[in-house]
């Protein structure tokens, strides 16, 4: 068995971080924990906001695969 690290960025789960990833993340920017639209999986540094940090960390991995 073997089993391959997730790939940050990898939102839709193809092997790479690419524009889908970036429209899916785009959904998302700018939305705050205990708000509806808020989900965890694109806040990327974890400080319970979707916002310019978390844009960084995605444009960091943007283009690549695993």
């Amino acid at each position: 068995l073997t089993i391959k690290p997730l790939l940050v960025g990898d939102f839709d789960g193809n092997g790479e971080v690419g524009l889908d990833d970036f429209f899916k993340f785009a959904e998302y920017f700018g939305a705050k924990k205990g708000t509806p639209q808020y989900s965890e999986t694109y806040d990327l540094d974890k400080d319970g906001e979707v916002g310019f940090l978390d844009f960084f960390i995605f444009v960091d991995y943007f283009g690549k695969k695993r």
